[in-house]
């Protein structure tokens, strides 16, 4: 999952070096972003009441890539750092 986050972080420092082109730029950083919802709903299926499901976040990647919503898809890369960094000391579900 750390991988993930961090290939997030690299496509984006491409971007802002201005080496890729913003379109495949986007699409990387969802592609992996989605990778690392699909390892959080398959290994941290819940906690308590809460449910994990990816669902929702998925489509809601999907319409980012669309409008090409870059500073959206930083907030939400930022919310999945902050989540995976509250929870990556948990037991996982296998």
């Amino acid at each position: 999952m750390d991988r993930r986050l961090w290939l997030c972080d690299k496509w984006l420092t491409q971007l802002q070096l201005e080496k890729k082109p913003q379109r495949k730029v986007v699409e990387e950083v969802v592609k992996s972003m989605v990778i690392f919802l699909n390892y959080r709903e398959k290994y941290f299926k819940s906690f308590g009441l809460l449910k994990i499901k990816a669902d929702d976040e998925k489509m809601l990647l999907s319409n980012l890539v669309s409008q090409q919503s870059v500073t959206t898809i930083k907030e939400k890369l930022d919310e999945y750092k902050k989540w995976w960094g509250d929870n990556r000391d948990r037991s996982i579900s296998l």
